[in-house]
């Protein structure tokens, strides 16, 4: 323990004699010979401050990307759920026969009404022709 704190006054002696040694043998102005070094240190840390602001637009357009390359995957799967040349053709086709199966039916219902009509027109004009045949 002796001999770290031997080490440590020594060395704080050493700085002694260097700030002595600056601006000659009065000891210095180190505020005056600091001066660059903090404006350096300062333009630093403006420059980190730049940095992160830069840092953090950069991370807000790379969010605004990803959420537009996850808008355009919704509307890739939307566009799969439309329907294709090929559905569409089948419901035409299908639409056909269904409306062609109709028009037969209602061909088939009034022929069948029409015959009915028929005979009953028959038989009322046999039975007006018997009461009004008396002669």
């Amino acid at each position: 323990m002796k001999k770290s704190l031997e080490d440590v006054s020594d060395e704080v002696g050493d700085i002694a004699k260097a700030i002595k040694k600056l601006d000659g043998a009065k000891g210095g102005d180190i505020k005056k010979e600091l001066e660059p070094l903090v404006e350096g240190l300062e333009d630093i840390q403006d420059k980190v401050k730049d940095a992160k602001k830069s840092r953090e637009s950069i991370s807000k357009k790379i969010g605004d990307v990803a959420d537009s390359v996850e808008d355009l995957s919704k509307v890739k799967d939307d566009i799969k759920d439309l329907a294709s040349k090929k559905s569409i053709d089948g419901l035409e086709s299908s639409i056909k026969s269904d409306v062609k199966s109709a028009k037969d039916l209602t061909k088939k219902g009034i022929n069948a009404v029409g015959k009915v009509v028929t005979k009953n027109q028959k038989y009322a004009k046999a039975i007006y022709k018997d009461l009004h045949d008396l002669k």
